[in-house]
């Protein structure tokens, strides 16, 4: 049964100890592949080896070939599996009549070798069965498959390496021309199918003159022998530079060759195309065909295994990527910090091809426009016209308005925001989105020319969607921030936000050897407008007097409302005991001026009493009391007045 069993020293596959990588593999490949333990029982198989047994992948697992397979058969599997157990060397062979639940393949090629953990140990054995019956070789002509094989089994191995594709194809396309029993000469190329289009990508090439490349470097399906392959799906086989080779009325004629370009296809959806150069008036075989179909399917499995082994660093990355929002998101920086470092993150992945500038636009509700809150690398002309974007302007407004990704590969006349000398560049613009409500826009650069790419789009709105998060969540924290430390009524600090700032005051006081003083003012008639007109009418009249106290006193200082018509004032760094008095009487002026609310005009006046420190205590209690018992005295003096405490006179 396994009539040519030959073992080959050098051979071995290095599959990665990664399970995502190995999947990408094992998915992605139309061969038969399976790693067994080392007591011969199946731990994963693919679905091509699980349709060969009848049955399903997980069926599979823990069984050994004496429970799938025939005897005899299962026997000489046994020993092959030893043989590489023991030897640490890799085993193929060509089987012709193999048996499986499903039916007989005529021909295969089996490859076994071993499996290795990251120490070097051997866990087991990685096997590959590879149908040939598709090859038109003589039969017993084992020499010829094996050769074939031994070519098919250095691509599949180039495939699984960690390198680039178009290394990868370039180390495949040098395997094939250097084919000894095909007369290839040592020019060829690969090209690729480009997504979303009807043509081929020239990804690497061999010995090519600099022009052909140039004029090879995209070619239209339909167009040149290449072409004609990627349209048909067949391979083309071209004797002489014939009339099939479209070249320009200018271009020289080519010097004369024959042409085999062969489809590559992974389950009959095209992959891309290899060009192979032979003497001219070459005379094309059926073998051939046969073999450069083999080869074709070969080729295109690099691609594929190369892109699932792509798909799945690049989830692995995304997921990394969020990780790190979430991350940054429970630091303990303001927001703007926060999403100027998700941009930096989102902005450093490689694989998406992003410039290195981009911006982040928040939502403001009140106004329907997209405010920017985090930059990296934007020209400074655009700091000022891109402060806010109403929805609907330029590429980031058209994002907003529509909840879906707006791209463009060049500056078109969508870019209504611009400046003189702006260079070539294109936008992917990502809205922000949390619960179905737009709470901002991504907005990253890309070269000029990109092709918008499906797996960048996923890729952004994933991370425009965790952005979301991060946003959400920062403003939930901020409103609870609100509700516990602001005033609900007028907006100012609320008396536990006062306390705290009371308390950094008079440690930056006693640290610096300054003043401060501590103001309790008290509203005179307020009762008699809030009982007449109703608690609309108060708290209006509240919210006014509380942004006329914040209008006469600095940033640094505070104005809280303690709670009814009571409102508190810190000055720091007060000069002299007098200062405080003469900020007291800008504020009686202040409040005492009519207020017009609604269709009305009213007036209050207001009481303040002042506390010092260090004259009148040293501690926030201490103060805030002395500060009230003052008020009470200048309410006991008339009402509308200003009173500095006065410590009571010491008891005899």
């Amino acid at each position: 049964m396994a009539e040519a069993i030959e073992t080959t020293k050098d051979a071995t596959i290095d599959l990665p100890d990664d399970g995502e990588v190995i999947a990408g593999f094992m998915d992605n490949v139309t061969d038969c592949v399976y790693f067994k333990d080392r007591e011969h029982r199946y731990v994963r198989v693919n679905a091509a080896t699980a349709r060969h047994a009848g049955c399903g992948p997980e069926e599979m697992i823990g069984r050994t070939d004496a429970q799938l397979l025939p005897g005899e058969q299962a026997e000489q599997a046994w020993q092959e599996e030893e043989s590489v157990l023991a030897s640490g060397q890799a085993l193929r062979s060509i089987v012709r009549g193999l048996s499986c639940p499903t039916g007989v393949i005529p021909l295969v090629s089996v490859t076994k070798v071993p499996w290795r953990d990251r120490g070097g140990a051997i866990r087991g054995i990685i096997g590959i069965t590879r149908d040939l019956s598709g090859l038109d070789v003589a039969a017993g002509n084992d020499q010829a498959l094996g050769q074939i094989e031994a070519v098919l089994y250095r691509i599949l191995a180039v495939s699984v390496r960690d390198a680039p594709l178009e290394d990868k194809l370039g180390e495949a396309l040098r395997i094939v021309l250097a084919i000894p029993w095909l007369p290839l000469q040592t020019r060829g190329a690969i090209l690729l199918a480009e997504p979303g289009t009807r043509s081929l990508r020239l990804v690497c090439q061999h010995d090519l003159p600099e022009d052909v490349a140039r004029r090879c470097s995209r070619v239209p399906f339909g167009r040149c022998l290449c072409g004609r392959a990627a349209e048909s799906r067949d391979v083309v086989f071209a004797a002489h530079a014939d009339e099939r080779h479209d070249r320009g009325d200018d271009e020289e004629p080519p010097h004369d060759h024959a042409h085999y370009c062969v489809p590559l296809l992974s389950r009959g959806v095209l992959v891309g195309v290899v060009a192979l150069y032979l003497p001219a008036g070459h005379e094309a075989r059926p073998e051939e065909f046969a073999f450069l179909r083999a080869l074709g399917d070969a080729l295109a499995g690099v691609v594929e295994r190369s892109r699932a082994g792509e798909e799945a660093g690049r989830a692995r990355q995304l997921q990394q990527v969020l990780a790190d929002i979430l991350l940054l998101s429970i630091k303990p920086i303001a927001l703007r910090e926060q999403l100027e470092q998700i941009l930096d993150r989102v902005l450093s992945v490689e694989w998406l091809s992003l410039q290195a500038k981009g911006c982040i636009f928040l939502v403001d509700a009140a106004t329907g426009t997209l405010l920017l809150e985090a930059q990296r690398g934007l020209h400074s002309a655009l700091l000022e016209a891109c402060a806010r974007v109403p929805f609907g302007r330029c590429l980031c407004g058209r994002a907003a308005e529509s909840g879906e990704v707006v791209f463009r590969s060049a500056v078109d006349h969508d870019h209504e925001i611009g400046y003189p000398g702006i260079l070539p560049h294109g936008h992917y613009c990502v809205p922000i989105q949390s619960d179905g409500e737009l709470l901002g826009v991504l907005n990253c650069y890309v070269r000029a020319a990109t092709v918008r790419s499906p797996e960048v789009d996923g890729f952004l709105t994933s991370a425009a969607a965790t952005i979301g998060g991060v946003v959400r969540r920062r403003r939930a924290e901020e409103a609870l921030v609100r509700l516990a430390t602001v005033d609900t009524v007028t907006g100012l600090p609320n008396r536990a936000l006062c306390d705290d700032r009371l308390r950094h005051a008079l440690a930056q006081a006693r640290r610096y050897g300054r003043l401060l003083a501590v103001l309790f003012l008290d509203l005179d008639g307020f009762k008699a407008v809030n009982d007449a007109r109703g608690h609309d009418v108060g708290d209006a009249l509240l919210q006014a007097v509380g942004q006329r106290l914040a209008g006469q006193l600095r940033e640094s200082d505070t104005v809280a409302r303690l709670g009814g018509d009571e409102f508190a004032v810190v000055l720091t760094e007060v000069s002299a005991p007098g200062d405080a008095e003469r900020v007291a009487e800008r504020l009686l002026a202040a409040v005492s001026r009519p207020y017009t609310i609604g269709d009305g005009e009213h007036r209050v006046g207001v009481s303040i009493g002042i506390g010092l420190y260090p004259a009148h205590g040293t501690e926030p209690g201490a103060l805030v009391r002395c500060a009230d018992q003052a008020m009470y005295e200048a309410k006991r003096a008339g009402k509308g007045r200003i009173a500095v405490f006065r410590p009571p006179p010491p008891v005899d």
